[in-house]
Order: structure tokens, then C-alpha cells, then sequence
């Protein structure tokens, strides 16, 4: 369900711990929704709870997460498409320069 304030989905990086320890894309309206919708897989990845888990809102790039959305309701994909040179997800066009 969309907030009152913000009927938009953003893309969030949601991790528990160490963001390179594990780490989802998740679409959510706020990032306390983004939490609540990454919270199951991170359970079963990590022995987690609620409050262990981050959401950082991923403005930089934002244009090229929201391409990789594949569904108008909050989600989280699990492997998202990675740098070549680095590994990261979080990394466009190598932009990291590896």
C-alpha cells in the first residue's frame, strides 16, 4: 500500500551488517517499507531481525535501478545485474574503473 505522501517507488539497497556481506534492490515507497519488504530474505540469508536491517535509497543511478523494476508493487530482486570490473551491483558501467 502506496504512503500518503509518497505514491512513487524508489530504489533502495537493503542489507544486514556489511552491505558486502549481502545486499537487495528492493522497490519500495519509503525506506521503512523497502526494510519491511527485504526482511524475509534477509532472515533466511543471515541471522537478522528487523532492526539489523538498512535502507539507503539509491539516488545516484536511480534512473537505471527503476529500469530494472519488474513490478508496479514493492519488491526486492535478490541478483541484480553486477560490474564486470568489480562485482558490484551498486556499480554502472564500470564506473568504478576496474
Amino acid at each position: 500500500m502506496a504512503n500518503k505522501h509518497n505514491t512513487t517507488l524508489r530504489p533502495y539497497m537493503c542489507y544486514a551488517l556489511d552491505p558486502q556481506d549481502g545486499a537487495l534492490l528492493v522497490f519500495a515507497y519509503t525506506a521503512v517499507g523497502a526494510r519491511k519488504v527485504a526482511m524475509p530474505t534477509m532472515i533466511a540469508w543471515f541471522d537478522a531481525d528487523y532492526f539489523d536491517i538498512r535502507a539507503v535509497r539509491l539516488k545516484r543511478n536511480a534512473k537505471y535501478f527503476m529500469s530494472l523494476k519488474v513490478s508496479d508493487e514493492p519488491h526486492c530482486i535478490e541478483e541484480p545485474p553486477v560490474c564486470n570490473g568489480c562485482d558490484a551491483w551498486t556499480c554502472i558501467d564500470n564506473e568504478c574503473g576496474e
